[in-house]
C-alpha cells in the first residue's frame, strides 16, 4: 500500500514538472469552467425539482379549493350504510349529479376564478410538469367549465353519436354536464396521482 501511494506521488510530481506553467492561467481557467458548469448543472436540477414541487403543491391547493366548494368527495350515510364518494357515484349517480349541480349554481362565482387560475398555472408550467400532467389539468378544466350555469352547447349531435337518441342542443348540454360531474372525482384522483410522483 505504501509503495502504491509513493508511486502515485512520484507520478504527480513528474506531471507537475511537465506542466508548462506559462499556460497555467488558461489551464486553471478551463478547469474552473468545467467545475462551474458542473455546479450550475447540479443547482439547476435541484432548483428545477423545487420549482416542480412548489408548482404541484400550488395547483393541488387550487384543485382542493374547487372540490371543497363543490363537495366532490362527500361521505354519505344511507341509513346505517356509510358510502365514500365513489360508491355514492356508482350507486346513486342521480343524487350525486343533483348535489353538485345545486352547489355549482350557488358557488360558480367562487369556482370560476379558481378554474381560470388552475388552467393558467398548468399552461405556464407545462414545460416544467410535462405534457401528461398538463393534459390532465386541461381535461379537468374542460369538465369544470361545462358546469358553468351559463354554459350552453350549440352542438347538435347526430343520432349516431347519441346511440340512436335524437337530442336537442339543450338536452345535449345536460348530458355533457351530467357526464362531466360524474367524471370529476376520477379526474381529480388521476391528477393527484401524477402529482404524487413529483411531491415526495
Amino acid at each position: 500500500m505504501i509503495e502504491y501511494v509513493e508511486g502515485v506521488i512520484k507520478e504527480f510530481i513528474i506531471f507537475m514538472g511537465d506542466v508548462n506553467w506559462l499556460l497555467a492561467p488558461d489551464w486553471i481557467s478551463a478547469v474552473a469552467s468545467v467545475f462551474l458548469v458542473y455546479i450550475a448543472y447540479k443547482w439547476k436540477n435541484q432548483h428545477r425539482g423545487k420549482l416542480e414541487m412548489d408548482l404541484a403543491i400550488k395547483i393541488l391547493r387550487i384543485v382542493h379549493r374547487i372540490q371543497a366548494h363543490l363537495s366532490l368527495f362527500p361521505t354519505v350515510y344511507k341509513g346505517d350504510e356509510r358510502l365514500d364518494s365513489y360508491e355514492f357515484i356508482r350507486e346513486y349517480p342521480d343524487e350525486f349529479v343533483s348535489l353538485v349541480k345545486s352547489l355549482t349554481n350557488e358557488k360558480w362565482p367562487l369556482v370560476a376564478p379558481l378554474v381560470s387560475e388552475l388552467y393558467a398555472e398548468g399552461a405556464a408550467g407545462k414545460g416544467l410538469l410535462g405534457d401528461m400532467v398538463f393534459e390532465n389539468i386541461r381535461s379537468l378544466v374542460s369538465s369544470l367549465n361545462s358546469l358553468d350555469p351559463e354554459y350552453r352547447s350549440t352542438y347538435k349531435p347526430t343520432i349516431k353519436e347519441m346511440n340512436g337518441e335524437d337530442l336537442t342542443a339543450e338536452e345535449f348540454t345536460e348530458r355533457v354536464k351530467r357526464n362531466s360531474i360524474l367524471q370529476l372525482p376520477s379526474k381529480i384522483l388521476c391528477l393527484e396521482n401524477e402529482f404524487s410522483k413529483i411531491i415526495k
